[in-house]
């Protein structure tokens, strides 16, 4: 991004980073715990470009005002999300059964997430929750324990949220068995992707209470259904938009 707009400076905030950040002049780069919030400025940015958060926080109502406070009015926000849920091949509306043992791996970590108070009705109704007709825009979050004290808003209208909100979702085939060539290509991606996904989520199962024996025989099911081209399916990634009232 700091490439394709070389006027633009950026603060990059990240939570748990997987990669040493690569320099750059324009870039600050900051790791620390969104529970606290966003250690930013009122109406300090244009764009605020948010990736994979639902997961990362127990209270992403709060996550989603901290967003619009360090937003200008008219800022834009942009939200991507690729929801843990597999869906059918021939039919995306329908959830994903025709390879069990992912379906079943899938119910597993979406019941992990659930378990640590995870919302993740968040990818059903973000649109909804975006608008100022929402109530979450009238709450507050008082948690000393975590260093969350959200101070009233200090804006001059009493209308929050987003207006001119979309949503686009895009279907992502979870292997190479597509028929057009790009297709094709982000579907070898994304099996790699999720395979070593799965192999990494092996110690979050056992801590689950499942034991490792059985943890690991789904584990090696799941990889045994990627690795069979037959098996096919898609995961969707969403993408809603808006402009800061």
């Amino acid at each position: 991004m700091a490439e394709e707009f070389p006027t633009a400076t950026f603060v990059s905030i990240d939570f748990k980073p997987l990669r040493p950040f690569d320099p750059h002049p324009r870039i600050t780069f900051e790791v620390y715990d969104l529970y606290a919030g966003i250690a930013e400025p009122d109406a300090s940015f244009d764009v605020v470009n948010a990736r994979n958060c639902v997961t990362a926080t127990k209270n992403f109502n709060f996550l989603l005002r901290e967003m619009h406070r360090v937003l200008k009015p008219g800022g834009v926000l942009v939200l991507t999300e690729i929801p843990t849920q597999g869906f059918e091949w021939d039919d995306t509306s329908k959830i994903l059964q025709s390879a069990p043992r992912r379906a079943h791996g899938i119910r597993l970590f979406r019941s992990a997430l659930e378990s640590q108070a995870i919302d993740l009705t968040v990818w059903e109704d973000l649109a909804s929750r975006l608008k100022p007709t929402h109530p979450l825009w009238s709450e507050r979050t008082v948690d000393p324990v975590v260093g969350i004290v959200e101070t009233p808003s200090t804006s001059t209208t009493d209308l929050r949220g987003f207006r001119t909100v979309r949503e686009r979702i895009r279907l992502i085939p979870t292997g190479p068995w597509h028929k057009d060539e790009v297709q094709r290509h982000i579907g070898s991606l994304a099996r790699y992707i999720f395979t070593h996904t799965w192999q990494a989520l092996l110690p979050l199962m056992i801590m689950m209470g499942i034991p490792e024996a059985e943890a690991q025989s789904t584990v090696d099911g799941i990889l045994e259904e990627f690795a069979d081209d037959e098996l096919r399916g898609y995961m969707k990634s969403h993408r809603w938009s808006g402009q800061k009232i």
